[in-house]
């Protein structure tokens, strides 16, 4: 068994090992974004705890039914378990054969946030047996882990990672749209993205990412990039695939919109969240709520919007 089916076992993620396995082959930092989430979910129980409505729920809980069978409430995150799994994860952090990613960068700031909010979640807790330490020793081992960044990220690393994403094209078995979509994440999640949110100077980033859009472009350009994605017919192509890759990419997006803050409207991410989760028959109604989607949009158009806005979260 991996360290990271481990470590989501030990934080409450029952996720059969050859299924994660399976899923990670497309979704490379799926195991991170899980973690992230789950730590996430604690930082906003602290946040909020005398409010916690079912609007509020978090991507990882449709996830989770997927893999586990039941669902699991914010609430129920804050149990000896997952505090418990606070060392664990500290332990993943700082494991040196383990890749620095950009998720990182996030994990390090909630884990500052999460020291700001230690009353309310001993408040929470009190039934638990949490001692500060777990959490202060998390917060440690997430900045110390992320303060490699200065001998580990290049320029190189960063378009290296680009170069290997991208011939990925047409060999994820999956709908031409989600093949970018999962591409970009993986870039953005990764080297690429961690590059792109480092460095100061914003001529080098534009040019970044243009990088990143011009070697898509030459790859898609055999499925003419002028031609309009079929929201519809994307729907229907989504429900062909199995179970757990309908409901990553619903979490990968969804997660997206999480930490999108200061952009409130998303075109490519709200599109992939609408179309992974709706039903053809509400698709039209869906969107038409949505006026921001736009209602064309061609294969370069939506490698435009994905690249900007997964960079940007």
């Amino acid at each position: 068994m991996s360290k990271e089916i481990e470590i989501l076992h030990q934080i409450g993620y029952q996720i059969d090992a050859e299924n994660f396995e399976r899923i990670k082959a497309k979704h490379r930092y799926i195991g991170d974004k899980l973690i992230l989430d789950a730590i996430h979910g604690v930082k906003e129980v602290a946040s909020d705890l005398n409010s916690v409505s079912k609007s509020k729920e978090r991507g990882f809980s449709r996830f989770m039914d997927t893999f586990s069978g039941k669902s699991k409430k914010r609430q129920n995150l804050i149990n000896e378990n997952f505090i418990k799994g606070f060392e664990a994860i500290s332990d993943y952090l700082l494991d040196h054969d383990r890749h620095l990613t950009r998720i990182d960068k996030r994990i390090t700031t909630i884990a500052n946030e999460l020291i700001d909010t230690q009353n309310e979640i001993l408040k929470f807790s009190q039934n638990v047996n949490f001692r500060l330490e777990y959490l202060e020793q998390f917060q440690k081992n997430a900045i110390k882990k992320f303060e490699e960044i200065e001998y580990r990220l290049t320029s190189i690393q960063a378009h290296q990672q680009v170069d290997r994403e991208v011939v990925k094209i047409n060999r994820l078995d999956l709908p031409i749209v989600f093949e970018l979509f999962t591409i970009l994440d993986n870039l953005a999640s990764g080297d690429a993205g961690l590059y792109y949110m480092q460095e100061k100077n914003n001529t080098k980033k534009k040019d970044f990412l243009d990088y990143i859009k011009n070697k898509l472009y030459k790859e898609m350009d055999k499925h003419g990039l002028e031609t309009f994605i079929d929201y519809k017919k994307l729907n229907l192509e989504i429900q062909k695939l199995d179970s757990y890759e309908q409901e990553t990419i619903a979490f990968i997006s969804g997660q997206h919109r999480i930490f999108s803050n200061k952009t409130p409207l998303y075109d490519a991410v709200d599109l992939m969240r609408v179309i992974s989760t709706i039903s053809t028959d509400k698709i039209d109604n869906e969107l038409s709520k949505k006026s921001h989607i736009r209602e064309f949009i061609t294969l370069k158009s939506f490698i435009d919007d994905a690249s900007n806005e997964l960079f940007k979260t």
